[in-house]
């Protein structure tokens, strides 16, 4: 839903990709999957 229709043209590359992997790190600690370190910075 965050990058769909005009928030994806209002938004750079970068941004977009970090909310993207905010999304995945949370998602991941909700269902119990070990992240480790590798979305850690």
């Amino acid at each position: 839903m965050l990058h769909r229709d005009d928030g994806r043209n209002s938004t750079r590359k970068r941004i977009r990709e970090t909310e993207a992997e905010a999304v995945s790190f949370v998602v991941c600690n909700a269902v119990g999957v070990e992240t480790g370190t590798a979305a850690q910075d």
